[in-house]
């Protein structure tokens, strides 16, 4: 093998690795995109559940008012109930 012949040889040796790091970077980035698209469903997901719990922490809040309201209603009630 003459000296142009090695320098070819490594010449295509190192482009045919170059090539191949750009394949396996450009699986990574494509791995990389979808798993950030994931991320964000799941960041949005996790936002849509968070607003729900507020909505129904909100409405236990009035549930409790009603419930209170009502036990001070049944209980003025019992009071008049008791007096008659």
């Amino acid at each position: 093998m003459c000296e142009a012949d090695l320098r070819e040889f490594i010449r295509a040796q190192f482009d045919r690795q170059n090539a191949l790091a750009s394949e396996r970077e450009q699986r990574w980035s494509e791995r990389f995109d979808r798993l950030n698209a994931r991320l964000d469903r799941f960041d949005a997901s996790l936002d849509r559940l968070e607003a729900s719990v507020d909505r129904l922490d909100a409405g236990l809040d009035r549930l409790r008012g009603a419930v209170e309201s009502l036990a001070a209603s049944v209980a003025g009630l019992d009071a008049t109930m008791a007096r008659r």
